[in-house]
């Protein structure tokens, strides 16, 4: 049993290759047309201006052929995206890091539903996950606040690639759509049984005897 619960668990923190490819090559097309733009429709001159360096535009979004020429700072003084190559790298990693909170809210869904029929961990497993993706989509909203259009669509962009790859069961996710705190109900059995390679009428069964038998934070007695 204890093996099964392991394997369980494994499968819901792993993501399949056709998810992650999914969300790899949306990703590739993204920053090629950003760098086909780039180097195409910026001029050959120096990118920004590195002195003048930003973590925010005051005065509303800019673009990469706006009029000015502060450079953006992404996170840490030390990432300033002063060059093309560093403007698309930080733009990648925005896309990603999207991708990645879309990824950790759906394996929350698929712990809390194990938590509820065989999985039985510490609270501060849960807690972990929690503060992780709490910690993504902060980072992300700091992106979206630099009010730089490209940076804000790779923000866009890598949550809903990644909410399309990595989200299986769409009426499991509430109307709640902040970023940092979203709504999360728990996903239907069918669609984490048929991830997880059960039938739903085991994992409904195993729900039963959870629920009427106790045990554990997700299921106990009433």
């Amino acid at each position: 049993k204890d093996a099964m619960v392991g394997k369980d668990v494994v499968r819901a923190l792993q993501p399949s290759w056709v998810d992650v490819a999914l969300v790899f090559c949306t990703g590739a097309v993204a920053c090629a047309v950003l760098a086909i733009l780039l180097w195409t429709t910026t001029g050959s001159g120096h990118y920004c201006d590195r002195s003048d360096a930003v973590d925010m535009h005051m005065l509303g979004f800019k673009t990469m052929w706006s009029d000015s020429s502060s450079c953006i700072i992404l996170f840490f003084e030390a990432w300033a995206l002063e060059s093309r190559t560093k403007f698309l790298l930080g733009y990648l990693l925005v896309y990603a890091l999207g991708a990645y909170t879309e990824y950790i809210a759906q394996v929350r869904r698929d712990l809390r539903l194990l938590a509820r029929t065989t999985f039985d961990p510490p609270k501060i497993f849960f807690t972990s996950f929690f503060v992780l993706q709490l910690s993504c989509g902060y980072l992300l909203m700091l992106c979206a606040m630099t009010y730089s259009v490209e940076l804000f669509l790779a923000v866009l962009l890598g949550l809903g690639a990644g909410h399309h790859a990595f989200c299986k069961d769409s009426a499991a996710v509430g109307d709640r759509i902040d970023v940092c705190c979203p709504d999360e109900d728990g996903p239907t059995f069918s669609s984490v049984a048929a991830r997880l390679g059960r039938g739903s009428d085991e994992s409904s069964s195993l729900l039963g005897n959870r629920t009427t038998g106790g045990g554990g934070a997700y299921g106990r007695k009433s």
